[in-house]
């Protein structure tokens, strides 16, 4: 009778350990980075519509020679978004826009159509504000 022996491998607790820790080290590091180009995108999202209101704002003044204090004055549809409260349209600002939970606010304050960040803080610095 022959004997067959089979060969077992397997890791080892402390293999299998530090395996996690790199991958645990790994994460931490990409998960902030993929976080902050998220947000980057949602503030790009954001922009855009600040700079439709601002257009909007531009064409009611030469109309009308003044601000709109309101979006429904001004001939553009601002679409929802699942990130930002509804936007504003008024004097000062020209143009808001809030993030929802509050952490910073999006704003266009003069001709210059720069868009701002408030408050000025790590938030705002880490989206390039």
């Amino acid at each position: 009778m022959k004997k067959i022996f089979l060969c077992q491998k397997a890791f080892t607790l402390a293999e299998i350990i530090t395996a996690l820790i790199v991958a645990l080290v790994l994460l931490s590091v990409a998960f902030p980075r993929y976080s902050q180009a998220v947000e980057k995108m949602r503030v790009s999202e954001a922009e855009h519509t600040l700079l439709s209101i601002f257009s909007g704002q531009k064409r009611y003044f030469i109309d009308h020679g003044a601000y709109a204090t309101n979006l429904n004055q001004l001939d553009i549809t601002v679409t929802t978004s699942e990130y930002f409260n509804t936007p504003t349209a008024g004097l000062n600002p020209i143009a808001s826009i809030a993030r929802k939970g509050g952490s910073y606010t999006l704003s266009i304050t003069d001709e210059t159509a720069k868009v701002s960040c408030t408050p000025v803080g790590a938030t705002c610095t880490g989206l390039g504000f």
